[in-house]
């Protein structure tokens, strides 16, 4: 049997060999597949730190606006805050409500504090690690983009410390993984973007190999008419 050829039935058929347009079409579609995976590869990454980077900034300001509503709502009606078991008491309602661990500090005469339950080993070492780069009355991202700190100041009426002292109210929490949606999400659009890459590719590759071969068409056709005299 004859190279590309095979029989069938008694009858011996010729395989056809990929033409011009089928080479450039598989070519450039290639080509778009690894372009496209090279993509992903090097943006993937880029992609994932700044949907982190977008939360944890959300949420920093979030949770300096609730810490600062939750100190307004409660600041005055403190029955004693003098007494550590209140402040650690509002501490523990304010940190439920926000969802971080709060730290309420008497900033008077007397050195008195209160800590929401499970406080406060998060804010103990960014005290240790930023110390006086914390902001004194805003919200801060820390370690990456994966610590969240805010701190609000807070000045009872009525004189219920006397002269110029008030409380100093600080949170922190951890910013949660990015969640199944958000790469679900990512993901779609990557296969998006990579398909249109691979649907360019194909189209580029056909006109291509309609172009060449029309150029090759018109070249035989001259030569054919210059052969024929």
């Amino acid at each position: 049997m004859k190279r590309g050829t095979w029989r069938s039935s008694g009858v011996t058929r010729r395989i056809q060999r990929p033409g011009l347009q089928v080479w450039l079409v598989a070519i450039l579609i290639a080509v778009g597949a690894l372009a496209s995976l090279a993509v992903v590869i090097s943006i993937l990454p880029t992609f994932e730190s700044s949907l982190r980077g977008a939360r944890a900034t959300a949420t920093a300001k979030q949770l300096y606006t609730d810490l600062q509503a939750q100190v307004n709502q409660n600041l005055q009606s403190l029955p004693d805050p003098d007494d550590p078991a209140e402040l650690s008491h509002l501490a523990t309602q304010i940190g439920q409500t926000v969802g971080a661990q709060v730290q309420i500090i008497e900033t008077g005469p007397r050195s008195v504090s209160g800590e929401s339950v499970g406080c406060c080993g998060l804010l103990d070492a960014l005290h240790k690690e930023y110390g006086s780069h914390l902001p004194p009355n805003s919200w801060m991202v820390a370690d990456g983009n994966r610590e969240v700190f805010a701190r609000v100041l807070g000045t009872p009426s009525g004189g219920l410390f006397g002269g110029n002292a008030g409380l100093t109210v600080e949170a922190a929490a951890n910013i949660r993984g990015i969640s199944g949606n958000d790469l679900a999400t990512i993901q779609t659009r990557l296969i998006f973007a990579v398909a249109a890459v691979l649907v360019l590719a194909a189209l580029a590759g056909w006109g291509l190999s309609v172009l060449v071969g029309r150029r090759i068409a018109l070249l035989a056709t001259t030569a054919s008419s210059l052969a024929s005299g």
